[in-house]
């Protein structure tokens, strides 16, 4: 068992920025990771993982799920506020969840294989078309 400790993250902004994220515990076998910056507790960046055996059914294994939480905050004009400061609030929150499933009889060097073609995928031209462009593939 890997024992938490900071995790940095690079966004994609021309100039990139790093985001750490602390340790914020584990419960109910889900460890989380909490990015403080800014102090407004609703905007914290959360990043969460969780490891659970599936021991029935058809596909006995392990599923892996890494969970990335972005909050951004309303961001109101000084012209908006007519002499009242609004409480922070979340204008929206983007998210990615990568599910990773690996059947009992797999191999380490197996799930190793599909984390890095993953972190590939991510790469790839046509996905990041998808992501950062809404664009489909045709």
């Amino acid at each position: 068992m890997a024992a938490q400790a900071t995790v940095t993250l690079t966004d994609g902004q021309s100039t990139p920025v790093n985001h750490a994220f602390n340790p914020n515990g584990v419960t109910a076998g889900v460890a989380m990771w909490r990015n403080t910056v800014g102090g407004i507790a609703a905007g914290f960046e959360v990043l969460t993982s969780s490891i659970r055996e599936t021991k029935n059914g058809p596909k006995p294994g392990n599923v892996v799920t890494l969970k990335l939480n972005v909050p951004v905050m309303e961001t109101i004009s000084g012209a908006d506020l007519a002499g009242y400061t609004p409480q922070p609030s979340v204008a929206f929150e983007l998210e990615a969840i990568v599910t990773f499933r690996a059947p009992a009889r797999c191999t380490k060097q197996q799930r190793k294989d599909l984390r890095v073609m993953l972190a590939d995928l991510l790469a790839e031209s046509v996905t990041v078309a998808a992501v950062d462009d809404l664009e489909q593939a045709w």
